[in-house]
């Protein structure tokens, strides 16, 4: 591949719960010079003050979305609204996606020093993004070890499985990928993909200025 004038930019994608953030953090661990930026980060940090994608939240589904403290919105009380109506997903996810991208363009725009900038975007087909991408990754992991992960974190089967099937399914997001990520294992098998995807990218010489100490 030719020299980039701009930044390598790859979007990790995948189910809920698959492991996208495992995946981030093995490639924070690889090179530092790699840019991480997790768009549920942009997302908690629009939600969390006053503006206009709050104020149509708000305007949507009433004070009862509002935190006393901490965050302004609630996400578990905004999830439990999306998640039991369509209409009402496909009016937040209009609503905030462009926001979202908005925000990542300028982050990219501002990072033009780093080599390769990775975004970890669980929606990033449902948005629409794949053009902002050079190449697109994906994580996937087995259904029953997906459920167990969640679970233990405190999401019950049914939150679950809401949020899984409101999801384009695993298959389908593996089949518009450049690259899938096999997370059903230990940390040390997953890290082994990914170790070798990014060395074999050192050695392809994608971008301008790609190094590790690995």
């Amino acid at each position: 591949m030719k020299e980039n004038k701009y930044p390598y930019l790859i979007g990790i994608t995948g189910s809920f719960g698959t492991g996208k953030s495992t995946v981030g953090n093995i490639i924070a661990e690889f090179d530092k010079n790699i840019l991480i930026i997790d768009a549920d980060d942009v997302v908690r940090r629009i939600l969390s003050s006053k503006n206009n994608v709050t104020d149509a939240l708000i305007q949507r589904f009433g004070k009862n979305i509002l935190l006393n403290d901490g965050d302004y919105i609630s996400r578990k009380v905004l999830a439990e609204c999306i998640f039991t109506n369509s209409e009402n997903r496909t009016f937040t996810e209009n609503l905030i996606h462009p926001e979202v991208i908005k925000i990542l363009k300028n982050c990219i725009s501002v990072s033009q020093d780093k080599p390769i900038i990775v975004i970890l975007v669980p929606l990033l087909h449902e948005a629409k993004m794949e053009k902002l991408f050079n190449e697109i990754w994906c994580v996937i992991c087995d259904e029953s070890v997906q459920f167990q992960r969640l679970i233990k974190k405190g999401f019950t089967m049914h939150e679950i499985t809401r949020r899984v099937t409101a999801q384009i399914s695993q298959s389908e997001k593996a089949k518009l990928a450049n690259f899938t990520v096999d997370n059903s294992g230990d940390l040390e098998k997953t890290k082994d993909q990914v170790i070798k995807k990014l060395s074999s990218m050192v050695q392809l010489n994608h971008t301008r200025h790609f190094s590790s100490d690995t």
